[in-house]
């Protein structure tokens, strides 16, 4: 039996449902027996595989039977796009609404009305990136998702325009006004993580103007620019550098801008998200003292 289960494994990839065999019980059998487990329902993988995240991936998929594919979180984690998934964790399929499969432990099937596009990534059926990340955004923490969004985007791995019609298919998306806030910052010039926080946390509210973001000076690109009052604010101070020489880069930039008349302004990303409320008071602050030069 045991040689006859090896063979029925080896032949659909390490992973098999019971009607793959002749025998439905011989599956059944061997997991009595520890030799496989059924990780999902009908579907049996070498026990000793188990915690392996392709063979639980794709586990997932014989489970939906080409009627669904892997989204969510595990679409972020199969694309690389800056998310990875903790040991064990639980695998993400979307199937369309007809398609009356149950959840299951370890297993999270969700029903979308406009399921359609996907993509074969390492040998496996997966949603597109911008599905991927717009699906994901209810269930990420807060500060890695707005860093998902820019490197993927500024990574080449989506559009701008494809974020936007993937949000447009789900409109009753949790969180789906602050994604697009990030997704038209994004759009307006924002690069980083920490820029994007900025914008949305820190550089917002009442006796705040209209940023420039990313605007062209004497061939620097400043993150934050209040052109009425000359003053740039940098939101990757020294401390958020890596040695002396990009420090010695930023005083050489900081003094050119300075000749131009642009006071620089540094916040360090302890500073933004530690203490967003000071760095407030002192940003409206030195906009006023400006002003009244």
């Amino acid at each position: 039996m045991r040689s006859e289960v090896q063979r029925l494994l080896a032949s659909q990839n390490g992973v098999a449902r019971r009607e793959d065999s002749g025998k439905p019980w011989v599956l059944s059998n061997a997991a009595r027996a520890g030799k496989v487990i059924q990780l999902f329902p009908g579907v049996f993988v070498d026990s000793a595989r188990r915690h392996e995240e392709d063979v639980r991936r794709r586990a997932a998929l014989r489970y939906v039977n080409g009627r669904g594919a892997l989204s969510h979180l595990t679409a972020l984690a199969v694309w690389r796009l800056g998310w990875d998934e903790p040991r064990g964790a639980r695998i993400h399929v979307t199937v369309p609404p007809a398609v009356r499969l149950r959840s299951a432990k370890g297993l999270a099937v969700h029903r979308h009305r406009e399921f359609r596009e996907t993509y074969r990534r390492s040998g496996m059926v997966v949603v597109s990136p911008q599905d991927a990340i717009v699906y994901s955004w209810p269930l990420l923490p807060s500060w890695p998702r707005t860093g998902i969004v820019t490197s993927a985007v500024f990574g080449g791995n989506v559009t701008i325009e494809q974020l936007r019609g993937s949000l447009a298919n789900a409109p009753k998306l949790t969180g789906a006004a602050e994604l697009k806030r990030v997704v038209d910052l994004v759009a307006a010039g924002c690069q980083s993580p920490l820029e994007l926080w900025g914008a949305l946390e820190v550089f917002t509210g009442p006796g705040m103007p209209e940023f420039i973001r990313q605007h062209p000076v004497a061939g620097y690109f400043l993150d934050l620019y209040a052109e009425d009052e000359k003053v740039a604010f940098e939101l990757d101070g020294a401390s958020y550098h890596a040695g002396a020489g990009h420090r010695e880069r930023d005083v050489r930039r900081d003094a050119r801008l300075a000749a131009l008349g642009i006071q620089v302004v540094r916040y360090s990303y302890n500073q933004l998200t530690y203490e967003p409320d000071q760095v407030r008071r002192e940003v409206l602050a030195i906009l006023t003292a400006r002003r009244r030069r």
